[in-house]
């Protein structure tokens, strides 16, 4: 499962987690890792080996070889060749594995490299105007003249604060703000700087500001490029273009 940062996919897991265990699957047969837990960066080492998970947990449950075993791995990018350790996993036992990942290491045309094995991936987008409504209790029967009132400033809520389920359960519009620059600037540094060793920072934060206050209106490269180059900033064409790029591969926009 792909997505952008924080709009719900351990979520999801737990949720998945929550239906297996509705439908009596057993709780032995659902193992979940979060391998962002600092229990587990030992993993991130280049001679880590990642199968002493699913050892230790064969070695506790070693009848369990037998049984379908449901495995969900969170942040499976930051275990070293973690592309083996699935295909293998895959193949020798009897398993369904749920993998999500960010963005910054992990983007879906990456993953059928890594893995050999058939595989299904997904995105997790943030709600639409309707699974807004339906989050906040709002009927979307709009021929119903009694909710026309209420969809219309549901639309208004929707339009500032946007589809992440984190904004929509903050107290105030401070809170809301705050949070969207955080998690702006989180997808930019770790997904991208920190990522592909970007040496000017600066530049790209400036353009991704000029894009994100420019979002539904017709802008072109050669007219970032002169309004970047007013504010002393030289990019090249080309460099802009592999700026949005990747912008779009960590989905924090997209262009039509």
């Amino acid at each position: 499962m792909m997505g952008i940062r924080r709009y719900g996919k351990t979520t999801w897991q737990y949720e998945k987690i929550q239906a297996l265990l509705e439908s009596n699957v057993p709780f032995e047969n659902i193992c979940f890792i979060d391998f962002s837990d600092d229990r587990l960066y030992f993993l991130r080492a280049e001679d880590s080996l990642p199968s002493i998970i699913t050892d230790t947990y064969y070695g506790i449950y070693p009848h369990k070889h037998d049984e379908k075993v449901y495995f969900f791995f969170d942040e499976i990018q930051y275990v070293n060749l973690w592309g083996s350790f699935i295909n293998r996993l895959q193949i020798s036992e009897n398993c369904e594995i749920y993998i999500t990942g960010s963005p910054a290491k992990l983007l879906s045309k990456e993953i059928s490299t890594e893995i050999a094995t058939r595989t299904f991936s997904w995105e997790l987008f943030p709600f639409s105007f309707v699974e807004f409504l339906r989050f906040k209790n709002i009927s979307i029967l709009f021929d119903d003249v009694k909710n026309r009132d209420e969809i219309k400033k549901g639309f208004d809520n929707y339009f500032y604060k946007g589809g992440m389920p984190e904004r929509l359960i903050l107290p105030n519009d401070t809170m809301v703000n705050k949070s969207f620059q955080n998690f702006v600037r989180d997808v930019i540094t770790r997904d991208i700087i920190l990522r592909f060793n970007i040496s000017n920072p600066v530049q790209l934060e400036r353009l991704t500001q000029i894009l994100l206050n420019s979002f539904s209106r017709l802008i072109t490269v050669n007219k970032l490029k002169q309004r970047l180059s007013g504010e002393r900033l030289n990019l090249s064409p080309k460099l802009i273009n592999e700026y949005i790029d990747k912008l779009i591969d960590s989905y924090l926009l997209y262009t039509v």
